[in-house]
């Protein structure tokens, strides 16, 4: 065998890992912010309140205790030593807490970097532990509870998740793109553990 063709034997090797590593990289991505500073699940806290995910929106009451209460839990915040989340405007005009976001306790166990990714073929899931007791809630929601999921992806986050895994295999390729990834090429769930 020539050098030429093994070291495009070794090449295809390589890419033939990586494709197979791809469900891996996108869970970390999605769950641990592998290749960025923040990971994708973060969005769930700062995009709520534009209804992203298509969530209910706060009550009328529960708006307006969160905006009362704003400026008590940014100090609280500050003084425990946790960064102070970015606020979003609500339909009011006035600044609150991201919807998901009262203490910031959920926001700082999903972003921790510490959660599990079970692969098994082709399909990667994601064990966030280490959440507040109340997570489960907001995951499942209830009787007086919307559904607010802090770790179910939605379809942005699995088209940026697409996005990534596409951008690894780029560079491995050497192309601008030529092989496609699709939402479909991800099969993955996020649960609370």
């Amino acid at each position: 065998m020539d050098k030429t063709t093994a070291r495009a034997i070794k090449r295809m090797d390589r890419i033939a890992t990586l494709i197979e590593a791809l469900p891996e990289i996108g869970a970390q991505e999605y769950a641990n912010g592998r290749l960025r500073a923040k990971p994708i699940v973060d969005r769930h806290f700062t995009a709520g309140n534009q209804q992203r995910y298509g969530w209910a929106p706060l009550s009328p009451d529960y708006a307006e205790q969160k905006r009362g209460q704003r400026k008590m839990l940014q100090r609280g915040m500050k003084a425990a030593g946790r960064p102070v989340s970015r606020l979003d405007e609500d339909d009011l005009g006035g600044s609150i807490l991201p919807m998901l976001v009262r203490t910031g306790r959920m926001r700082a166990a999903v972003n921790s970097r510490t959660h599990r990714i079970i692969r098994s073929g082709d399909v990667a899931v994601i064990v966030f532990a280490n959440l507040p007791e109340y997570a489960l809630a907001h995951h499942k929601g209830g009787a007086h509870l919307p559904k607010r999921s802090p770790v179910a992806p939605n379809i942005e986050d699995r088209a940026e998740v697409v996005k990534v895994m596409q951008r690894q295999l780029d560079v491995a390729i050497g192309t601008g793109g030529d092989v496609p990834v699709s939402a479909r090429s991800i099969p993955g769930r996020a649960r609370v553990g």
